[in-house]
């Protein structure tokens, strides 16, 4: 029985290295083998370049109110100075959106590119993966929005960079356009509801001027002092017919009266409209920029991907150290059978 009973490995790092020094030969071989097997591999990866676009996103302020209100200009800032978190989280939701994948994908044929068919299975899931793959976003540090490409052709990742750079603008353009003729058109109805109204008060007014109504309390003032000077006078036919006036004037003047305020505050109400008449106009109209590019994306003179460095270095030290571990599970199984 005692000459079965063997001492345990002891893992302190003198036994370590004297099991290394032991096993050196097999591990050699191994990471060896592992060395050269990787390298191999990692030149038969296809090297991809990348290519950048740094921007800073443009503020939130309303370009139509930066452009036609003073007053809104001063105190929310212009639409030409540099915008924030949340104008840099907008360009962010613009550069993830399908619209923007779809668009960069039918420009640049990436089925064809990336050789995936249209008759394989699942086509569109692959297509979007490799985009997905290819193409990332993310604010940096300091608030502004880096678009990052990567493709084995480095003069078409600069390419793509900058289109998606571009698109930006058209997409948020386009997105305002189409509120901005939802609010002009709901705008002009008011706007065409109000004139029609003031044309049937005017032509209202108009009607009742013709029995001699005019400015109501003026009016009555002159003809009640114009009464009372045909009755001093003993001038009852003009008293008469005075009178007949002012019984005119009392039966349509409190309508007259009422359609004469009603058809100033509607040109005040009309008055306010046309600013925002011209405001929708110009969000209608306009195709300024949401972003300032910092940096243009260049065509990258050496390669990004693969690291073939890292990946002989990963895996040859992986491989020494799987063997380092399963020599150890082996002898000590051995050691106990």
């Amino acid at each position: 029985m005692g000459g079965k009973n063997k001492s345990k490995f002891d893992f302190d790092s003198g036994s370590m290295f004297y099991y290394i020094f032991k096993k050196f030969k097999i591990l050699f071989w191994v990471s060896f083998i592992a060395f050269v097997v990787s390298f191999a591999v990692s030149f038969m990866i296809r090297p991809k370049f990348k290519s950048t676009v740094i921007m800073f996103p443009t503020a939130g302020a309303s370009i139509s109110k930066s452009l036609v209100s003073e007053y809104y200009n001063s105190m929310k800032g212009s639409f030409n100075t540099l915008g924030e978190e949340d104008e840099a989280e907008q360009l962010l939701q613009v550069l993830n959106s399908e619209d923007l994948m779809l668009r960069i994908i039918d420009k640049f044929s990436l089925m064809k590119h990336y050789g995936i068919k249209k008759d394989s299975k699942y086509p569109i899931t692959r297509l979007y993966k490799k985009f997905e793959k290819n193409f990332s976003f993310r604010r940096t540090e300091y608030m502004s929005v880096e678009i990052n490409v990567l493709d084995w052709d480095p003069e078409l990742a600069a390419k793509m960079a900058n289109y998606t750079s571009d698109m930006i603008d058209t997409i948020m353009n386009k997105m305002q356009k189409e509120r901005a003729r939802q609010g002009y058109a709901l705008i002009e109805r008011e706007y065409e509801n109000l004139r029609n109204h003031m044309t049937f008060l005017e032509d209202s007014m108009s009607n009742l001027s013709k029995f001699g109504v005019v400015e109501f309390e003026s009016q009555m003032r002159s003809l009640s002092k114009a009464y009372g000077d045909a009755l001093a006078k003993g001038f009852s036919d003009r008293a008469l017919e005075i009178q007949k006036r002012i019984q005119v004037a009392a039966k349509y003047g409190p309508t007259y009266m009422s359609m004469n305020r009603q058809l100033t505050y509607d040109a005040e109400q009309l008055g306010k409209l046309k600013p925002r008449f011209a405001e929708m106009r110009i969000e209608i109209e306009q195709n300024l920029p949401h972003k300032f590019v910092v940096d243009k994306a260049r065509v990258a003179e050496k390669k990004t991907y693969p690291k073939r460095g890292l990946i002989v270095l990963a895996s040859t030290l992986s491989a020494f150290i799987l063997a380092l571990l399963s020599l150890i599970v082996i002898d000590n199984i051995n050691k106990y059978r």
